[in-house]
């Protein structure tokens, strides 16, 4: 029997373990980018924009959110996401 690296059995063994590890690597990144993508979309309350009449500050805030994040007064214009 060959023992040398490019013997038969040993070249086998070779890329029966380059084919292990590349579909590992693949799962990984796979798996990675959907659960990166389902975490970006399952927020755990509903995001309404709101503007702070006092500083002028404007972004989305949870619907819980009653404060501004900036200054911290109350904040009083407030729409849900997806109304006109």
């Amino acid at each position: 029997m060959d023992t040398g690296i490019f013997g038969e059995y040993v070249l086998w063994v070779l890329l029966t373990v380059a084919r292990v590890v590349l579909i590992v690597v693949i799962l990984y990144y796979v798996l990675r980018g959907v659960l990166n993508k389902w975490k970006q979309r399952k927020t755990g309350h509903p995001r309404q924009t709101a503007v702070c009449p006092h500083c002028g500050w404007k972004g989305k805030v949870s619907i819980h959110a009653g404060r501004c994040p900036r200054c911290n007064r109350p904040l009083e214009d407030r729409k849900m996401d997806g109304e006109t």
